[in-house]
């Protein structure tokens, strides 16, 4: 890995963990009605408004995790170009730190916030035992596996279970740690079959559409430009000038016909291909900040980007609390101000408590957020 990709990598770990609350920031309060048919009955501001919320949301958002997990992919087969089970062995020790232990304190979270908010109620003790016999009755260990979940349409007709956590954001880190166990397999792959494997993950993806295959794409094709020693930035640049347009075009697509199109084989691919070609923008976008302009991202902002990204659900959910409390108004404005206010808001104050866990609490700050 070239000292330039390196720096991009580390400049793109707050940022990414940014989108991803702006993505789940739009999980509520959205018109009923597809933009373009918004567009057709004349509300112009209100298609504006949702414009801008698939574009930050939908398309620019939903680049993040994949772009994680690729990253995630190319630094775990660093030195694993040729198999070695020593290497690998002492990879997984060093995951245990940074992924393991910070997935089960952050799944753990949750529960105690929500102890937190019952204590100070009158009926605090029935209340209690009602929250704790839930978690009793669905299993203790499914806060770490399926706390929540429900069936998704794949593109081939048939439906599958999709899961998450009880912090339902890690769900990609539990997917992740699976595919670290099973990562000699992907490298026994990779080796045999070399992009072969990548154009059937691909297909995966494409065909069933599940979070899970997503995370087997991305995480493969991150280890298959370590295995076979690629310049992914010197790629990108080579193909800019038919990636950028293919990511505006798909981008339109999606923008255009959000909310009114069906599951179809067509619109997986539409989506796939403006994930793709979004990782390739933003990978020559960051190499051109950091290359050219000389941009650095602030330490501390690097460092609580795990915090961020962690934690942001609660804070989220109590940003618009804060704002509709002050401003209950329901109109569309008011709803598209607190759409951008909430993640903003939610973002300062991560950062803040961030940097005053660091201050005061330096060794449990790195314990909790996995030595970063």
């Amino acid at each position: 890995m070239s000292e330039l990709e390196s720096k991009i990598i580390s400049f793109l770990r707050f940022p990414m963990s940014v989108l991803v609350i702006f993505v789940h920031s739009m999980n509520t309060e959205f018109s009923e009605f597809s933009i373009h048919t918004i567009y057709k009955m004349g509300q112009i501001e209100i298609c504006i408004f949702d414009t801008v919320k698939v574009s930050i949301s939908r398309i620019i958002g939903h680049i993040a995790v994949p772009m994680f997990l690729l990253i995630s992919g190319c630094l775990f087969f660093k030195k694993l170009e040729t198999w070695n089970k020593v290497i690998w062995i002492e990879k997984l020790k060093k995951r245990v730190n940074s992924l393991a232990i910070p997935y089960i304190i952050w799944n753990i979270m949750p529960i105690i916030v929500m102890i937190g908010l019952i204590l100070p109620k009158q009926n605090c003790n029935i209340l209690m035992m009602e929250y704790i016999t839930s978690i009793w009755d669905r299993g203790v260990l499914s806060t770490f596996w399926n706390a929540r979940g429900g069936e998704q349409n794949t593109y081939l007709g048939f439906k599958l279970f999709v899961s998450t956590p009880e912090n339902t954001p890690l769900w990609f880190m539990r997917d992740l740690m699976v595919l670290l166990i099973f990562s000699p397999l992907i490298h026994w792959f990779l080796k045999k079959m070399k992009y072969v494997y990548i154009v059937l993950c691909f297909l995966l993806f494409l065909l069933i559409g599940t979070p899970s295959t997503g995370v087997l794409l991305f995480f493969s094709v991150g280890a298959y430009i370590s295995i076979f020693h690629l310049n992914f930035i010197t790629i990108c640049k080579k193909n800019k000038r038919w990636i950028i347009p293919l990511f505006f075009g798909a981008s339109i697509f999606k923008i255009y016909f959000y909310g009114s199109y069906t599951t179809s084989v067509f619109v997986s691919l539409v989506n796939s291909l403006s994930i793709i070609s979004g990782i390739v923008c933003v990978f020559l976008l960051t190499a051109f900040l950091v290359e050219k302009k000389n941009w650095e991202m602030s330490s501390l902002l690097t460092s609580s980007s795990f915090y961020v990204f962690a934690m942001h659900m609660h804070f989220l959910v109590w940003s618009r609390m804060i704002y509709f409390s002050i401003l209950p108004d329901k109109s569309e404005v008011n709803v598209f101000i607190a759409y951008l206010f909430a993640p903003i808001s939610a973002t300062i104050a991560l950062t803040m408590t961030y940097y005053l866990l660091q201050r005061f609490f330096p060794k449990l700050t790195v314990f909790i957020c996995g030595n970063r």
